[in-house]
């Protein structure tokens, strides 16, 4: 049997809610700001791929069939942007939800932001909640 991170039986909650860590790249004046140093920066965008397909395996894994995910997710701007939530839904799909409902939530304010380089994309105010159910008794 393989590595679980939770303690938690199969198949065993109906429900969850997941707002994992979505700040990425130590540079700049990111480590100063409140939000990463209450919630953590993650190395690379790399780092954020394996934590979160880790994170909705395992949710799918001890979910009931037709159990529901909340996923809190943001996109990312940098040198260029990451739609983060078109990835998460890639990977949600992939280890076994169905996209039930989203929901965006913009509230425009202050963001960790490099400030060491031109700005050269809208800064990403808006957060996504996903809405995921596992789909049947089997996970990816």
């Amino acid at each position: 049997m393989g590595k679980h991170y939770m303690s938690l039986e199969a198949a065993s909650i109906e429900s969850i809610m997941l707002d994992p860590l979505f700040i990425f790249g130590i540079h700049g004046k990111a480590a100063g700001y409140y939000t990463s140093r209450t919630m953590g920066i993650l190395r690379d965008f790399a780092e954020l791929e394996r934590h979160y397909k880790a994170i909705l395996v395992e949710a799918c894994r001890i979910l009931k069939p037709k159990g529901i995910c909340f996923f809190k997710c943001q996109d990312y701007t940098d040198s260029g942007t990451t739609l983060t939530h078109c990835k998460v839904y890639e990977w949600a799909t992939t280890a076994g939800f169905y996209a039930k409902d989203i929901a965006i939530l913009n509230i425009p304010q202050t963001k960790v932001y490099n400030g060491n380089t031109v700005q050269r994309h809208l800064r990403k105010t808006h957060t996504y909640f996903f809405v995921f159910e596992k789909r049947g008794k089997r996970c990816r």
